[in-house]
């Protein structure tokens, strides 16, 4: 699977005021970086209770050694409500993202802001690819979309996926419209 995650939970701010600055999440520009991912199904029962932490995946060669292909965090509070989980492995070859943000506005009268984002993949593979857009709604916690162009899951308080599929040597886009409230 290949997973698009262009900002990552580092602006995340888990207050219920969002973060009124403009430039947030814009500046710097957000990088191009898609990675080659395995996605792992996430059993509710089985892992109910888990604590949160490091994992590695690793490849078994054929002397017995092993290699550490991937590492990520898994059951974080902040994504526990993901059906599932990525462990990035490398960078996808030819495959890039853009994120542009197309619109904002904020309603102090309304107590409401909203944000327009537009998300491109470019495929320049011989094949089509199937990708998850991970985007953090990092303003804060109070968020709702108003509109998005692909299906969206919630992944936790402040994530969302959106999947989409890019033909082979095109682009695929998906727009989406966040609103927050206070």
């Amino acid at each position: 699977m290949l997973v698009y995650d262009p900002i990552g939970t580092r602006l995340d701010h888990p207050g219920a005021s969002p973060l009124p600055e403009p430039t947030l999440g814009i500046e710097p520009a957000a990088p191009t970086r898609i990675t080659e991912s395995f996605e792992v199904d996430r059993d509710e029962r089985a892992t109910r209770g888990l604590p949160a932490g490091p994992v590695r995946l690793f490849d078994r060669h054929p002397d017995g050694s092993l290699a550490v292909l991937g590492e990520a965090r898994l059951f974080d509070a902040a994504t526990r409500v993901a059906a599932v989980d990525t462990v990035a492995i490398g960078t996808a070859d030819g495959v890039t993202g853009h994120r542009e943000r197309r619109d904002w506005a904020k309603d102090d009268d309304r107590r409401r802001f909203s944000e327009e984002f537009l998300l491109t993949i470019d495929n320049a593979r011989p094949r089509p690819v199937e990708i998850v857009l991970r985007e953090h709604l990092y303003r804060s916690q109070n968020w709702t979309l108003a509109y998005q162009s692909a299906p969206a899951a919630k992944e936790g308080a402040q994530q969302i996926s959106l999947r989409t599929a890019v033909p082979a040597n095109g682009h695929a886009k998906v727009l989406y419209v966040v609103v927050y409230t206070w």
